[in-house]
């Protein structure tokens, strides 16, 4: 039999990325999961138990079924369907963005945040930063910058 090539067909599916922090929220989503000592999150998929590592997305497929994807194969594969941001590369663990980088967070591709203040390599803060809120103007608090993607570009809305 001789090599083919195919294209995987363009379906939608629904996915949010598990950060270690959204249990309940990625409980929801699935209907019923559990986490180990760990903090993997424990999804049934139709070949069995697999374990979503923080960072990893958690798809719900074409026929309804859910199984985690690493981040890397999830950016090669997937490209939202909804207008807002192109998301560019991940803010590195320990990396402080630029006063007045944007940020996305990684699983909306939506919702700009300017990084407003940041409180260097030291200190209870240390790998976070303080970010606002592009829509409204609000401060968003101090979060882990690495959660968030910097922004290459800004689609109409």
């Amino acid at each position: 039999m001789t090599i083919q090539k195919f294209r995987k067909k363009p379906v939608e599916i629904q996915a949010i990325q598990y950060t270690g922090d959204n249990g309940a929220e990625i409980g929801l989503f699935v209907g019923a999961a559990d986490r180990n000592a760990q903090n993997q999150f424990l999804i049934h998929t139709l070949e069995g138990t697999m374990a979503a590592d923080p960072g990893d997305w958690i798809i719900r497929g074409v026929q309804g079924e859910f199984y985690p994807c690493k981040p890397d194969i999830f950016d090669a594969t997937y490209e939202s369907v909804e207008r807002g941001v192109k998301r560019g590369a991940w803010v590195r663990r320990g990396e402080e963005p630029a006063l007045g980088s944007k940020l996305v967070a990684g699983n909306t591709g939506k919702v700009v945040y300017e990084v407003v203040e940041h409180p260097g390599a030291s200190g209870s803060r240390r790998n976070r930063v303080r970010l606002r809120d592009t829509r409204n103007g609000r401060s968003v608090g101090w979060q882990v910058a690495n959660y968030y993607r910097y922004v290459t570009e800004e689609k109409n809305a």
